[in-house]
Protein backbone atom coordinates (compact mmCIF):
# COMPACT_ATOMS: atom_id res chain seq x y z
CA UNK A 1 0.00 0.00 0.00
CA UNK A 2 1.25 3.47 -0.89
CA UNK A 3 0.60 6.56 1.21
CA UNK A 4 -0.33 9.58 -0.87
CA UNK A 5 -1.98 12.99 -0.78
CA UNK A 6 -4.10 13.92 -3.75
CA UNK A 7 -5.42 17.21 -5.09
CA UNK A 8 -6.51 18.70 -8.40
CA UNK A 9 -6.33 22.06 -10.11
CA UNK A 10 -9.32 22.81 -12.33
CA UNK A 11 -9.30 25.91 -14.53
CA UNK A 12 -12.07 27.29 -16.68
CA UNK A 13 -13.38 30.41 -18.35
CA UNK A 14 -16.11 32.20 -16.41
CA UNK A 15 -19.24 32.78 -18.54
CA UNK A 16 -19.82 36.05 -16.69
CA UNK A 17 -17.76 37.79 -13.99
CA UNK A 18 -18.38 37.14 -10.29
CA UNK A 19 -20.38 40.15 -9.02
CA UNK A 20 -19.26 42.02 -5.93
CA UNK A 21 -22.59 41.26 -4.25
CA UNK A 22 -22.59 37.54 -5.11
CA UNK A 23 -24.80 35.72 -2.63
CA UNK A 24 -22.86 32.46 -2.96
CA UNK A 25 -19.32 33.76 -2.42
CA UNK A 26 -17.47 36.46 -0.57
CA UNK A 27 -14.78 38.09 -2.71
CA UNK A 28 -11.46 38.78 -1.02
CA UNK A 29 -8.67 40.72 -2.73
CA UNK A 30 -5.44 38.76 -2.86
CA UNK A 31 -3.04 41.70 -2.59
CA UNK A 32 0.01 39.60 -1.68
CA UNK A 33 -0.29 37.16 -4.56
CA UNK A 34 2.65 38.39 -6.68
CA UNK A 35 4.93 38.59 -3.67
CA UNK A 36 4.11 35.06 -2.49
CA UNK A 37 4.22 33.34 -5.87
CA UNK A 38 6.88 35.27 -7.79
CA UNK A 39 8.83 36.85 -4.94
CA UNK A 40 8.11 40.33 -6.23
CA UNK A 41 5.58 43.04 -5.48
CA UNK A 42 6.18 45.39 -8.42
CA UNK A 43 3.87 43.51 -10.80
CA UNK A 44 0.12 43.51 -10.30
CA UNK A 45 -1.39 40.13 -11.20
CA UNK A 46 -5.04 40.81 -10.49
CA UNK A 47 -6.46 38.00 -8.40
CA UNK A 48 -9.08 37.50 -5.74
CA UNK A 49 -10.24 34.49 -3.77
CA UNK A 50 -13.78 33.33 -3.11
CA UNK A 51 -15.08 32.08 0.22
CA UNK A 52 -18.33 30.09 0.09
CA UNK A 53 -21.26 31.56 2.02
CA UNK A 54 -23.90 29.67 3.96
CA UNK A 55 -26.14 29.97 0.89
CA UNK A 56 -23.56 28.11 -1.17
CA UNK A 57 -23.48 25.30 1.38
CA UNK A 58 -27.27 25.13 1.17
CA UNK A 59 -27.03 25.01 -2.62
CA UNK A 60 -24.67 22.02 -2.39
CA UNK A 61 -27.29 20.22 -0.31
CA UNK A 62 -30.10 21.22 -2.66
CA UNK A 63 -28.17 19.96 -5.68
CA UNK A 64 -27.45 16.72 -3.77
CA UNK A 65 -23.82 16.97 -4.84
CA UNK A 66 -22.51 15.10 -1.82
CA UNK A 67 -25.19 12.37 -1.75
CA UNK A 68 -25.42 12.89 2.00
CA UNK A 69 -28.41 13.67 4.23
CA UNK A 70 -26.39 15.60 6.83
CA UNK A 71 -26.80 19.38 6.22
CA UNK A 72 -23.66 21.19 5.08
CA UNK A 73 -22.63 24.19 7.13
CA UNK A 74 -18.94 24.63 6.38
CA UNK A 75 -15.85 23.13 4.77
CA UNK A 76 -14.59 20.44 4.52
CA UNK A 77 -17.34 18.43 2.83
CA UNK A 78 -18.04 14.78 3.47
CA UNK A 79 -18.17 13.36 -0.09
CA UNK A 80 -18.34 9.87 -1.53
CA UNK A 81 -15.22 9.23 -3.60
CA UNK A 82 -14.81 5.82 -5.23
CA UNK A 83 -17.01 4.11 -2.68
CA UNK A 84 -15.28 5.84 0.25
CA UNK A 85 -16.55 8.79 2.27
CA UNK A 86 -13.75 11.32 2.39
CA UNK A 87 -13.32 14.84 3.67
CA UNK A 88 -12.75 17.22 0.77
CA UNK A 89 -11.90 20.90 0.85
CA UNK A 90 -11.43 23.46 -1.92
CA UNK A 91 -9.94 26.88 -2.62
CA UNK A 92 -11.09 29.24 -5.37
CA UNK A 93 -8.95 31.87 -7.08
CA UNK A 94 -10.05 34.13 -9.96
CA UNK A 95 -7.55 35.81 -12.30
CA UNK A 96 -8.36 39.10 -14.01
CA UNK A 97 -12.05 38.51 -13.32
CA UNK A 98 -12.22 35.97 -16.16
CA UNK A 99 -10.50 32.67 -15.33
CA UNK A 100 -11.33 30.64 -12.24
CA UNK A 101 -8.97 28.01 -10.84
CA UNK A 102 -10.42 25.65 -8.24
CA UNK A 103 -8.07 23.59 -6.08
CA UNK A 104 -9.77 20.48 -4.68
CA UNK A 105 -7.95 18.60 -1.92
CA UNK A 106 -8.70 15.20 -0.45
CA UNK A 107 -7.76 15.86 3.16
CA UNK A 108 -7.03 12.42 4.59
CA UNK A 109 -3.84 10.71 3.51
CA UNK A 110 -4.77 7.88 1.19
CA UNK A 111 -3.35 4.38 1.41
CA UNK A 112 -3.84 2.58 -1.89
CA UNK A 113 -1.99 0.12 -4.12
CA UNK A 114 0.29 2.15 -6.37
CA UNK A 115 -1.37 0.85 -9.51
CA UNK A 116 -4.72 2.27 -8.30
CA UNK A 117 -3.35 5.80 -7.89
CA UNK A 118 -3.49 6.48 -11.63
CA UNK A 119 -7.22 5.71 -11.66
CA UNK A 120 -7.73 7.78 -8.51
CA UNK A 121 -5.89 10.76 -10.02
CA UNK A 122 -8.32 11.07 -12.96
CA UNK A 123 -10.96 13.57 -11.86
CA UNK A 124 -13.58 12.29 -14.32
CA UNK A 125 -13.60 9.01 -12.37
CA UNK A 126 -15.24 10.88 -9.46
CA UNK A 127 -18.71 12.17 -10.47
CA UNK A 128 -19.40 13.71 -7.06
CA UNK A 129 -16.24 15.85 -7.24
CA UNK A 130 -17.02 16.88 -10.80
CA UNK A 131 -20.54 17.92 -9.73
CA UNK A 132 -19.05 19.98 -6.90
CA UNK A 133 -16.68 21.75 -9.31
CA UNK A 134 -19.45 22.49 -11.82
CA UNK A 135 -21.49 24.01 -9.02
CA UNK A 136 -18.57 26.20 -7.95
CA UNK A 137 -18.09 27.50 -11.50
CA UNK A 138 -21.76 28.04 -12.26
CA UNK A 139 -23.46 28.97 -8.96
CA UNK A 140 -23.46 32.73 -9.61
CA UNK A 141 -25.35 32.57 -12.91
CA UNK A 142 -26.96 29.19 -13.59
CA UNK A 143 -30.34 28.10 -12.12
CA UNK A 144 -29.22 24.45 -12.11
CA UNK A 145 -25.47 24.80 -11.60
CA UNK A 146 -24.43 21.19 -11.13
CA UNK A 147 -25.84 20.22 -14.55
CA UNK A 148 -24.13 22.83 -16.72
CA UNK A 149 -20.76 22.23 -18.37
CA UNK A 150 -18.01 24.81 -18.00
CA UNK A 151 -16.32 26.13 -21.13
CA UNK A 152 -12.64 25.35 -21.36
CA UNK A 153 -12.58 23.30 -18.14
CA UNK A 154 -9.36 21.34 -17.69
CA UNK A 155 -8.06 19.46 -14.64
CA UNK A 156 -4.56 18.45 -13.55
CA UNK A 157 -3.69 16.25 -10.55
CA UNK A 158 -0.96 17.13 -8.06
CA UNK A 159 0.20 14.19 -5.95
CA UNK A 160 2.62 13.68 -3.08
CA UNK A 161 3.89 10.16 -2.48
CA UNK A 162 5.13 9.18 1.00
CA UNK A 163 6.71 5.89 0.00
CA UNK A 164 10.48 5.93 -0.40
CA UNK A 165 10.38 2.48 -1.97
CA UNK A 166 8.30 3.61 -4.95
CA UNK A 167 10.35 3.37 -8.12
CA UNK A 168 11.14 6.11 -10.62
CA UNK A 169 9.22 4.12 -13.22
CA UNK A 170 6.10 4.09 -11.04
CA UNK A 171 6.30 7.85 -10.58
CA UNK A 172 6.74 8.42 -14.31
CA UNK A 173 3.69 6.24 -14.98
CA UNK A 174 1.73 8.21 -12.39
CA UNK A 175 2.58 11.73 -13.58
CA UNK A 176 2.02 10.82 -17.23
CA UNK A 177 -1.07 8.72 -16.44
CA UNK A 178 0.23 6.07 -18.84
CA UNK A 179 1.18 2.84 -17.03
CA UNK A 180 3.98 0.80 -18.49
CA UNK A 181 5.78 3.59 -20.36
CA UNK A 182 8.78 2.34 -22.32
CA UNK A 183 12.36 2.94 -21.29
CA UNK A 184 12.96 5.80 -23.70
CA UNK A 185 9.88 7.73 -22.54
CA UNK A 186 10.85 7.18 -18.91
CA UNK A 187 14.40 8.39 -19.53
CA UNK A 188 13.11 11.51 -21.29
CA UNK A 189 10.73 12.29 -18.40
CA UNK A 190 13.50 11.94 -15.82
CA UNK A 191 15.95 13.91 -17.95
CA UNK A 192 13.71 16.93 -18.44
CA UNK A 193 13.12 17.07 -14.69
CA UNK A 194 16.73 16.41 -13.68
CA UNK A 195 17.55 20.04 -12.82
CA UNK A 196 14.66 20.17 -10.34
CA UNK A 197 16.03 17.37 -8.18
CA UNK A 198 18.96 17.77 -5.82
CA UNK A 199 18.25 15.44 -2.86
CA UNK A 200 16.39 12.23 -2.09
CA UNK A 201 13.06 13.77 -3.09
CA UNK A 202 11.90 13.36 -6.69
CA UNK A 203 9.81 16.08 -8.32
CA UNK A 204 8.27 15.35 -11.74
CA UNK A 205 6.48 18.05 -13.72
CA UNK A 206 4.57 17.14 -16.86
CA UNK A 207 1.80 18.65 -18.95
CA UNK A 208 -0.51 16.15 -17.22
CA UNK A 209 0.30 17.29 -13.66
CA UNK A 210 2.85 17.15 -10.85
CA UNK A 211 4.16 14.31 -8.65
CA UNK A 212 6.52 14.63 -5.69
CA UNK A 213 8.05 11.59 -3.97
CA UNK A 214 8.98 12.66 -0.44
CA UNK A 215 12.17 10.72 0.11
CA UNK A 216 14.20 13.09 2.26
CA UNK A 217 13.66 13.97 5.91
CA UNK A 218 13.18 17.68 5.16
CA UNK A 219 9.40 17.89 5.67
CA UNK A 220 9.31 21.70 5.78
CA UNK A 221 11.38 21.95 2.62
CA UNK A 222 9.14 19.44 0.86
CA UNK A 223 6.01 21.35 1.82
CA UNK A 224 7.38 24.74 0.76
CA UNK A 225 8.75 23.40 -2.50
CA UNK A 226 5.54 21.61 -3.41
CA UNK A 227 3.41 24.67 -2.61
CA UNK A 228 5.63 26.94 -4.71
CA UNK A 229 5.38 24.59 -7.71
CA UNK A 230 1.64 24.24 -7.10
CA UNK A 231 1.20 28.02 -7.22
CA UNK A 232 3.29 28.36 -10.39
CA UNK A 233 1.37 25.51 -12.03
CA UNK A 234 -1.91 27.20 -11.11
CA UNK A 235 -0.79 30.47 -12.68
CA UNK A 236 0.34 28.63 -15.83
CA UNK A 237 -3.04 26.90 -16.08
CA UNK A 238 -4.67 30.32 -15.87
CA UNK A 239 -2.54 31.59 -18.79
CA UNK A 240 -3.24 28.42 -20.76
CA UNK A 241 -6.99 28.93 -20.30
CA UNK A 242 -6.75 32.52 -21.52
CA UNK A 243 -4.81 31.39 -24.62
CA UNK A 244 -7.23 28.54 -25.31
CA UNK A 245 -10.20 30.90 -25.04
CA UNK A 246 -8.62 33.12 -27.69
CA UNK A 247 -7.83 30.23 -30.02
CA UNK A 248 -11.38 28.91 -29.76
CA UNK A 249 -12.97 32.33 -30.06
CA UNK A 250 -14.57 32.20 -26.61
CA UNK A 251 -13.59 35.78 -25.78
CA UNK A 252 -13.95 39.05 -27.66
CA UNK A 253 -11.26 39.21 -30.33
CA UNK A 254 -11.25 43.00 -30.21
CA UNK A 255 -10.48 43.06 -26.49
CA UNK A 256 -8.18 40.09 -25.99
CA UNK A 257 -5.18 41.58 -27.75
CA UNK A 258 -4.90 44.43 -25.24
CA UNK A 259 -6.10 42.36 -22.30
CA UNK A 260 -4.65 43.01 -18.86
CA UNK A 261 -3.55 39.42 -18.29
CA UNK A 262 -1.24 39.45 -21.31
CA UNK A 263 0.30 42.82 -20.44
CA UNK A 264 0.86 41.81 -16.80
CA UNK A 265 2.53 38.55 -17.79
CA UNK A 266 4.83 40.17 -20.32
CA UNK A 267 5.92 42.64 -17.64
CA UNK A 268 6.65 39.66 -15.40
CA UNK A 269 8.73 38.01 -18.10
CA UNK A 270 10.68 41.21 -18.80
CA UNK A 271 11.70 41.40 -15.14
CA UNK A 272 12.16 37.61 -14.68
CA UNK A 273 9.18 35.67 -13.34
CA UNK A 274 10.86 34.30 -10.18
CA UNK A 275 14.17 36.14 -9.76
CA UNK A 276 15.03 35.12 -6.19
CA UNK A 277 14.88 31.32 -6.43
CA UNK A 278 16.92 29.18 -8.81
CA UNK A 279 14.81 26.05 -8.18
CA UNK A 280 11.55 27.97 -8.68
CA UNK A 281 12.91 29.51 -11.89
CA UNK A 282 13.79 26.07 -13.21
CA UNK A 283 10.34 24.79 -12.27
CA UNK A 284 8.68 27.71 -14.04
CA UNK A 285 10.73 27.16 -17.20
CA UNK A 286 9.63 23.53 -17.32
CA UNK A 287 5.99 24.32 -16.51
CA UNK A 288 5.97 27.03 -19.18
CA UNK A 289 7.36 24.58 -21.72
CA UNK A 290 4.96 21.78 -20.79
CA UNK A 291 1.88 24.04 -21.02
CA UNK A 292 3.17 25.64 -24.24
CA UNK A 293 3.59 29.18 -22.94
CA UNK A 294 7.02 29.71 -24.53
CA UNK A 295 5.77 31.78 -27.50
CA UNK A 296 3.78 33.99 -25.15
CA UNK A 297 6.86 34.54 -23.00
CA UNK A 298 8.91 35.52 -26.05
CA UNK A 299 6.33 38.20 -26.81
CA UNK A 300 5.12 36.26 -29.83
CA UNK A 301 1.81 34.72 -30.74
CA UNK A 302 0.88 31.52 -28.83
CA UNK A 303 0.54 28.41 -30.97
CA UNK A 304 -2.80 28.47 -32.78
CA UNK A 305 -3.31 32.24 -32.63
CA UNK A 306 -1.64 32.67 -36.00
CA UNK A 307 -5.11 31.74 -37.30
CA UNK A 308 -6.37 35.01 -35.80
CA UNK A 309 -4.03 37.77 -37.00
CA UNK A 310 -6.22 40.52 -35.53
CA UNK A 311 -5.28 39.31 -32.05
CA UNK A 312 -1.69 40.38 -32.61
CA UNK A 313 -2.70 43.96 -33.42
CA UNK A 314 -3.40 44.88 -29.81
CA UNK A 315 -0.80 47.61 -29.66
CA UNK A 316 -2.08 49.34 -32.81
CA UNK A 317 -4.30 52.39 -32.63
CA UNK A 318 -7.80 52.05 -34.07
CA UNK A 319 -6.78 53.95 -37.19
CA UNK A 320 -3.90 51.48 -37.84
CA UNK A 321 -6.17 48.43 -37.93
CA UNK A 322 -7.84 47.15 -41.13
CA UNK A 323 -11.33 48.45 -40.25
CA UNK A 324 -9.84 51.79 -39.22
CA UNK A 325 -8.01 52.15 -42.53
CA UNK A 326 -11.19 51.30 -44.44
CA UNK A 327 -13.12 53.86 -42.42
CA UNK A 328 -10.52 56.55 -43.11
CA UNK A 329 -10.48 55.71 -46.81
CA UNK A 330 -14.26 55.89 -47.13
CA UNK A 331 -14.34 59.13 -45.16
CA UNK A 332 -11.75 60.70 -47.44
CA UNK A 333 -13.76 59.73 -50.54
CA UNK A 334 -16.99 61.15 -49.10
CA UNK A 335 -15.29 64.35 -47.96
CA UNK A 336 -13.67 64.80 -51.37
CA UNK A 337 -17.03 64.36 -53.12
CA UNK A 338 -18.66 66.94 -50.84
CA UNK A 339 -15.87 69.46 -51.38
CA UNK A 340 -16.00 69.00 -55.15
CA UNK A 341 -19.77 69.59 -55.10
CA UNK A 342 -19.67 72.60 -52.78
CA UNK A 343 -16.72 74.34 -54.41
CA UNK A 344 -17.77 73.49 -57.93
CA UNK A 345 -14.47 71.94 -58.77
CA UNK A 346 -15.91 69.10 -60.82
Amino acid sequence: MTKARLEWKVSGLLPIPIPDNCKYFQKRCDLGYSSRVFGRSDIDVQTFTLTPTSLFHQLIDAENVRSCDIPTKSLPYDIEVRGMRLLVSFRIRVFFNQVMVVTVRVLPQLEEPFEDLITLSVLSNHPSLEALIRTIFNAHFCPKPSFMAVQGKVSKPLIRIYDRESSDQELVDLVSRHPGMNGRATSEMLAKNSELNFNDDLMLIDKQGVVLRCGSLDRIGQHNRFRRVEALFEYAMCLSTFIESEVNGLTSMESTGSSEWRDAHLRLVERDVVPKSVSARRAWQLISSELQLANLEDGGVPEGLELYPDLTASKKHWYERPLGLIFIGVSVVILSTVLVSVLGLG
